[in-house]
């Protein structure tokens, strides 16, 4: 019997992985460049409509940037109903793939209330710790205070037991990162060696090692 290289073995093993992460990653990828071309040419004609002289060919450009970003999210979900490559089109995973619908949608209107008109162009504020409007800031909260606690309801609702078991390890190793990333750096800035803490690096880096966790282990 013809025994395998170790080395294909591992090469394929990463194919392997590399194509699962493939099936989930494309069709959400695709589906957020529908969304932000949908909200992105809604909230620019909002602009133009109430800080600039809204010209016929801007509010045009508005209107087929929409349509656009609307033909790519139908098309999207006609041909992944469920958002993943190759998953089996049942209630159950349609309803999954909503959640996560609903999930995008709340990051891609988060971040366009980060957006600021300045000088006839567009500038985003979403990377920086400056202060925001007040309608804004008080919109964001709202939407992320309800709207991920609902999502994160209904999510586990429709999860089985292995998508538990996934969800647990990302979050047991999410929790680990913070709370080792999270005081050293606080320890370190008082100490003088690191720069003041920023708590968004650290909620967004923590976000990062649960998703690459519960990604990695479902495609193993």
């Amino acid at each position: 019997m013809t025994k395998i290289p170790e080395n294909m073995m591992m090469e394929d093993d990463d194919n392997a992985l590399f194509a699962r992460m493939k099936r989930v990653l494309i069709p959400a990828m695709i589906f957020s460049v529908g969304l932000g071309f949908f909200l992105g040419g809604m909230g620019a004609g909002v602009v133009f409509l109430q800080k600039y002289d809204a010209t016929f060919g801007a509010m045009a450009a508005c209107a087929v940037t929409s349509a656009f970003g609307a033909l790519i999210i139908v098309l999207t979900f006609r041909k992944w109903p469920t958002l993943r490559i190759g998953e089996p089109d049942t209630p159950r995973t349609r309803r999954v793939a909503l959640i996560m619908m609903a999930l995008i949608a709340i990051a891609c209107v988060i971040s366009l209330m980060f957006v600021s008109p300045e000088d006839g162009n567009a500038r985003t504020q979403l990377f920086s710790n400056g202060p925001l409007s007040s309608n804004a800031a008080l919109a964001a909260m709202l939407l992320w205070a309800i709207g991920i606690p609902l999502i994160t309801f209904f999510a586990r609702r429709n999860a089985d037991e292995v998508d538990m078991e996934y969800q647990r390890l990302g979050e047991s190793m999410a929790i680990h990162f913070f709370s080792v990333v999270a005081p050293v750096w606080w320890i370190g800035w008082r100490g003088g060696f690191l720069p003041q803490p920023d708590v968004m690096i650290v909620f967004l880096a923590t976000l990062v090692v649960m998703a690459t966790t519960n990604y990695v282990r479902r495609a193993m």
